[in-house]
């Protein structure tokens, strides 16, 4: 249940930098920041209320009254740079560096917690960021309608999904997708309202990423590794197509009719298979080929 929550978490954040620096364009950062705190605040106390938790106050010790002191100290300095920082620069750059503080939780929990660190739970890290990474870098070609493909970003998830299997899987990949939204919020703001926002965060990162987690689930069924690797990499790769053509056909054909005059549902899936299907290809061959000198690796052998 917990990990609901964490990802409602994270799609309510990045609705919460699209409507910040919707706010606060012609209003100053400090101001915008008290009356956000204001409305927390009052939401806050509202759930309490609704719950029945405000006698559990009396319960408090004293420690525990320093460290929450403490942490909305660091609140309230984070929110205060966050909102200057919305004001001056763009949505897409502020957002990436100020969601790095993950990296740094996980060192602080480690230090100061004493959270352990396995090696599953380090791959994973690592894996997403080196995907993170290689998605920065994209190139296009002259057959593409829009778009771009990227060397091989994908890569890393679908390495995790033999290796782990697919809970551990999907988790990285809607985690990935989440990072994806928050380097790409500059077209998620291209939302006319709430419902196309929230339709471009799930349609175009949380789920299209997220089913790359969906890679290793041929895994049990196909014995010939290579080949259970190139399905499920096509599999998982389609999936994702299958989520911004949806997009492109309800959404974005509405924000941006194309200039062909096409179909609507025709031009979606053109443009999205014209950078989606060289993508497939290139993670497939590539997974594929890794196999080989990896087989002690790719599914976990070392492990066992």
């Amino acid at each position: 249940m917990w990990i609901l929550f964490a990802f409602g978490s994270a799609l309510f954040a990045g609705l919460t930098s699209i409507l910040a620096k919707c706010g606060i364009r012609k209003t100053d950062s400090d101001t915008a920041t008290a009356i956000r705190t204001i409305v927390v605040l009052l939401f806050s106390w509202l759930m309490v209320a609704i719950v029945g938790s405000a006698p559990t106050i009396t319960g408090l010790s004293a420690k525990t009254w320093v460290f929450l002191i403490l942490s909305g100290l660091a609140t309230g300095a984070s929110w205060l740079c966050y909102f200057r920082a919305l004001q001056l620069g763009d949505v897409n750059k502020v957002v990436p560096i100020d969601k790095s503080s993950t990296i740094l939780t996980i060192v602080l929990a480690f230090l100061f917690l004493g959270e352990g660190i396995t090696w599953l739970k380090g791959a994973a890290v690592v894996l997403i960021a080196i995907g993170t990474v290689l998605s920065l870098f994209e190139f296009s070609g002259p057959w593409a309608l829009g778009g771009g493909i990227t060397v091989c970003s994908m890569l890393p998830l679908v390495l995790i999904c033999h290796r782990h299997g697919t809970k551990w899987g999907i988790s990285s990949a809607l985690v990935y997708g989440v990072l994806q939204m928050f380097l790409g919020m500059k077209n998620v703001m291209y939302g006319r309202n709430f419902w196309e926002v929230l339709a471009i965060i799930l349609l175009d990162y949380v789920v299209a990423f997220g089913v790359i987690g969906l890679a290793g689930i041929f895994d049990k069924c196909i014995k010939n590794r290579p080949v259970s690797i190139a399905v499920g990499s096509v599999f998982a790769t389609l999936l994702r197509l299958a989520c911004h053509f949806v997009s492109g056909w309800i959404i974005w054909e509405a924000l941006w009719p194309n200039e062909l005059g096409w179909a609507s549902p025709l031009w979606s899936l053109a443009y999205n298979a014209s950078y989606m299907i060289p993508e497939m290809i290139i993670t497939t061959v590539a997974a594929v080929a890794l196999y080989f000198p990896l087989k002690k690796y790719y599914y976990g052998e070392d492990l066992k």
